[in-house]
């Protein structure tokens, strides 16, 4: 009698395991969902702010060279104020932030 009982104490916790280790997952795969969501919204307002600030370099050398030795040593690429176009459209390709994991 006491084997039955073990055996079935052990199907629960069994059971119980597979059941909160698949409510995890889905709770991970939502939070991941929601900080890359996160993540490319903070991208275009980056990208947003970096245009701005190119279009009040335009013909300002002093803001022009400090952008440029910014992104220079952020290892990002310099971008020529005079081409910004406060207009354009940003890509919408969401980044895949988390593909490597």
């Amino acid at each position: 009698m006491l084997c039955f009982f073990a055996m079935v104490f052990e199907a629960r916790s069994v059971n119980q395991v597979a059941r909160a280790t698949s409510s995890y997952t889905s709770r991970r795969d939502e939070e991941t969902s929601q900080m890359k969501a996160r993540m490319d919204s903070q991208q275009v307002r980056l990208d947003s702010l970096e245009d701005l600030l190119d279009v009040m370099a335009v013909g300002n050398p002093v803001m022009q060279r400090m952008l440029s030795q910014r992104r220079a040593a952020l290892g990002l690429p310099v971008r020529d104020p005079q081409e910004s176009d406060p207009t354009r459209q940003q890509p919408s390709n969401p980044t895949d932030y988390f593909d490597d994991m």
